[in-house]
């Protein structure tokens, strides 16, 4: 699993820039889905290992006979207790070529430095990201979404529209799902990070949401990440890389206190969520905020409804 997450870290903090770089993903997409939306954009790497060729074949004969670009490493039966060595060797050197090719510097993080700059300001509070939000905002009473990130992407009338069915009262999933159709032409993946500390059964939740909601459902390249985690490694292709994705910022009100408790941690947690989308709003990057009422690790069942919602 380590590897995996530092696979997509690697070439997105490195190569996004610039409206360059590529966006990783480590779960297969569905072929039936590719061809139902005709994304074309796709690369795929198998990692052919020696005595496991099966666990790839069907697949990868799919991805061929639709003629996307593949890339087929082979891992002899010599090399298969050195994989997670040979992969990340070979892919440092990989990210090191394409950012010489690219003339890019793949050792600096400026956008890091943007949301580093908002948390030293000042101590920031979810309201930081709320109020600046304006209109673009709406809230029940388990959450508010806050989508000021969206709002470069649309049209005058959408935005007239929007507050049309906001006035009908219609539940916050309904406008959510109301942004990805009028957005969809223009940004067509989802990256779910997940501010606080993940257990079997949130991970569960979340591989269900970004796979069988926004992927097979919705047709979205989708994945999913803890903030921390995904603010180091993945922040840098949302704010400079291709313009194709959004991050959903998934924080919460409280959160779980361990024993002794920590609060400055829990503030740490929100300050990231905030700056991270105040820094692209501010950039005209694609950023929502999913804020939950209450502790994220009592209230799953909210963020599963609301996009249980969007799937009906």
């Amino acid at each position: 699993q380590e590897l995996w997450i530092w696979l997509q870290q690697n070439p997105e903090e490195s190569l996004g820039k610039h409206g360059r770089g590529f966006t990783v993903y480590t779960t297969c997409p569905d072929s039936a889905v590719l061809e139902r939306t005709k994304d074309s954009q796709w690369i795929f790497v198998e990692f052919r290992v020696a005595g496991q060729e099966n666990q790839t074949k069907e697949y990868i004969e799919q991805v061929r006979s639709k003629g996307y670009p593949l890339v087929t490493i082979e891992v002899p039966e010599k090399e298969k207790s050195f994989i997670p060595q040979v992969v990340s060797y070979g892919w440092m050197k990989f990210v090191a070529a394409v950012g010489a090719l690219w003339g890019i510097n793949f050792s600096d993080q400026p956008p890091v430095e943007e949301y580093k700059k908002l948390m030293r300001e000042k101590q920031l509070q979810l309201d930081d990201a709320v109020i600046p939000a304006g209109n673009a905002v709406v809230k029940d009473k388990d959450m508010t979404l806050v989508y000021d990130g969206l709002l470069p992407f649309l049209t005058s009338e959408q935005q007239k529209e929007l507050e049309r069915l906001k006035s009908k009262k219609i539940s916050v999933s309904a406008v959510y799902l109301k942004l990805l159709e009028m957005t969809r032409s223009k940004l067509d993946a989802q990256v779910l990070a997940y501010y606080d500390d993940t257990s079997p059964e949130v991970e569960k939740i979340l591989e269900e949401i970004s796979q069988k909601v926004l992927h097979k459902k919705l047709g979205y390249a989708a994945k999913w990440g803890e903030g921390t985690g995904v603010l180091h490694g993945l922040f840098v292709n949302w704010y400079s890389g291709p313009l194709h994705q959004i991050p959903v910022h998934i924080v919460a009100t409280r959160h779980e206190q361990p024993s002794p408790s920590y609060p400055d941690g829990a503030q740490i947690l929100k300050e990231g969520a905030v700056a991270a989308h105040r820094s692209l709003v501010q950039a005209k990057r694609p950023s929502v905020m999913l804020i939950i009422h209450g502790r994220l690790d009592q209230e799953q069942t909210i963020l599963s409804r609301f996009f249980e919602e969007i799937d009906t």
